[in-house]
């Protein structure tokens, strides 16, 4: 077994090479939130209200809504001079479409990075992606990727095809012979952009195909409802969040948002159906839910409906693959404190078992009422408080390595 260290995101507080708070001048990807009440009792008439019309205009008022956000993201970006993420990432996407063929050579290790995604391949090898160097003066992120025969100790840079635009903080897991990736951010020294996409990476062609899918994708904004009283409408560009493979599914949870005005830390739940190429997105019974927590309500909806764990990102998440049991660990936060975003490293432990759930092999017959989080207690020897860390499965047991908690500033432990 071979564990690769790396800052596995994403504690942020102050601005040194592995840890830093940035403002983001780019709210691109503006979190958008609404409480609606409402009393009325549908009637026949608005039960027959075409589905497709109402989803239709969604998206229109969303787009539109996004455009605005576009162009004052940009006159904020002029006018305080600041890099423009948008534009770098359009320079990379044009050298990426030059591209015509694949070409592989053996290398040494690639260049010192923190927050990058390391798979482990069926044959051994370890496959690497991306990730971010800081030095304090200047930030620089990858999208590079490589793959090491461990064996040999031998590394190979793959000049793939239709690579993804720079990210770090992303995640990456394996099913079939097949690389699948979500999220991340692209990091400045004040700022941060975060991705929503969702890529697939052919390893026998060294081919990348952007996934687009169907179902409750983790896209620019979904509906969360409560009932008939409340609903929330939560954007997931993400990044710090963790995915796993299960049966024949991919599970993705938590991460965070950080732009100029907003901060977020999500403890939501998608299930993605490799079979079908859908989304879902996990609704749990009232006194249990809510699938993403935002930071000005986050106490009163814990204390409300205390048996979900907590948003957060940088978690650990491992998963008994015989008894069907996923189970997370710490990770970290920030709540607001009067004006003021405290940071909180988190110490609870939870498990969620899945085999209640399945009903057949397709995600449409997914029972996921039937899902319920648990908490439980530590016992032994746990680590320290800390998030970030690298984690690896062997045997029945979990090995940790590693972390981060960085003490200046005040930083609150929660259990």
């Amino acid at each position: 077994m071979v564990l690769f260290a790396s800052d596995q995101n994403l504690y942020q507080s102050s601005p040194t090479p592995h840890s830093h708070l940035y403002v983001c001048p780019n709210p691109i990807e503006k979190f958008v939130i609404s409480i609606r009440h409402s009393t009325k009792k549908m009637g026949k008439k608005d039960k027959k209200v075409d589905a497709a019309k109402l989803q239709a205009k969604k998206a229109r008022q969303a787009m539109k809504q996004q455009k605005t956000e576009n162009k004052r993201a940009k006159k904020e970006i002029k006018a305080g001079g600041d890099v423009d993420i948008e534009a770098i990432l359009a320079e990379y996407s044009v050298k990426e479409k030059s591209k015509t063929s694949v070409s592989v050579s053996i290398v040494a290790q690639p260049s010192r990075r923190s927050n990058f995604s390391m798979t482990a391949l069926s044959n051994g090898e370890i496959l690497m992606f991306g990730g971010e160097y800081c030095d304090g003066e200047s930030t620089e992120v990858y999208n590079d990727l490589y793959r090491w025969n461990v064996e040999k100790n031998e590394w190979k840079h793959i000049e793939s095809l239709n690579t993804p635009p720079p990210r770090c903080s992303h995640q990456a897991v394996l099913f079939n012979d097949k690389i699948y990736m979500f999220g991340g951010e692209y990091a400045t020294l004040d700022q941060f952009y975060h991705y929503r996409d969702f890529w697939e990476l052919d390893l026998k062609t060294n081919t990348w195909t952007e996934l687009i899918c169907t179902g409750d994708i983790p896209a620019a904004r979904y509906e969360i409802s409560f009932g008939k009283f409340l609903t929330f409408i939560a954007s997931l560009y993400r990044s710090g969040h963790r995915m796993l493979v299960w049966r024949n599914f991919l599970i993705l949870f938590g991460g965070f948002y950080e732009a100029m005005r907003e901060v977020r830390w999500y403890n939501d739940l998608y299930i993605f159906s490799f079979q079908e190429q859908k989304w879902n997105c996990v609704s749990y019974k009232p006194h249990s839910s809510v699938s993403s927590i935002f930071n000005h309500f986050s106490c009163y909806y814990n204390s409300l409906y205390f048996k979900i764990p907590k948003p957060r990102s940088g978690v650990l998440m491992f998963l008994h693959t015989s008894e069907d049991v996923l189970y997370i660990y710490g990770g970290y936060s920030k709540q607001k404190e009067g004006s003021k975003h405290e940071g909180r490293i988190h110490e609870d432990m939870w498990m969620l078992p899945l085999k209640p759930c399945l009903s057949g092999g397709k995600s449409s017959n997914l029972d996921f009422s039937k899902l319920a989080w648990q908490k439980i207690a530590r016992k032994g020897d746990y680590p320290s408080p800390r998030c970030g860390v690298a984690t690896g499965i062997y045997k029945n047991k979990v090995l940790v390595f590693g972390g981060v908690c960085d003490h200046e500033g005040k930083v609150l432990v929660q259990n």
